[in-house]
Order: C-alpha cells, then structure tokens, then sequence
C-alpha cells in the first residue's frame, strides 16, 4: 500500500483524460513527483487529511469494484473518479478537484518551459 502507487494510479487516469496518447512515462513520473512534493509543502493541519483522503479513495475501489483503485483498469478507474467527481459530498468533489487542478498546473507549467 504505497502512497507514491495512488498517487501514480490517479495521474494516470488524469493523463488519459487530459493528454494525448504521445505522452512519456518519464512525463508521468515527474508529474507524481511533484505532486507528492507540493502535498509534503502542505501545512500539517491539510496534508495529513488529504493523505487519509487518499488512502480513503484507493480503498473506496474495493467497496465498488472489487479492488483498490490503483488495481482497477482504466475504464474503472474513469468511472470511479467520476463518481467522485459528481457526488453529492463536497469532500469528494473537492478531492477530485484538487487533484486535476493540481495535475494541470503541474502539466501547463512544464509545457511553459
């Protein structure tokens, strides 16, 4: 139960809803590198509830699917980020968010370079 393979998990599905198929894994393990290290810059009293929420999330797969959300094909993962994305709770909608706005920066900033 890595953190960095959820955090992997999610940029990937990102990356196929955002990029094109040309994309690099080179790319992609930059992009999870730097999201785990602006959630790291992220003062204790966020990062930690954003940590469990993550774990939250990857568990929340098995509930659903039958396994963890790292462990789902694409078109599982796709629906499963969805369904967070459109809940009724505000903090799922808030996770999904979070996380596309801060794969998009990451991805325009490096595009910018």
């Amino acid at each position: 139960m890595s953190y960095p393979q959820i955090i992997t998990a999610i940029t990937m599905e990102l990356q196929r809803r955002y990029a094109g198929e040309g994309q690099d894994s080179a790319r992609e393990s930059g992009v999870v590198s730097q999201i785990i290290e602006r959630q790291n810059a992220m003062p204790d009293y966020l990062r930690f509830p954003m940590r469990v929420l993550t774990r939250i999330f990857d568990f929340w797969g098995l509930v659903v699917c039958g396994h963890r959300f790292q462990n789902l094909d694409p078109a599982e993962q796709a629906r499963m980020f969805d369904a967070w994305k459109k809940s009724r709770f505000n903090v799922c909608r808030n996770f999904a968010r979070f996380y596309e706005s801060l794969y998009l920066l990451i991805v325009l900033q490096e595009d910018a370079r």
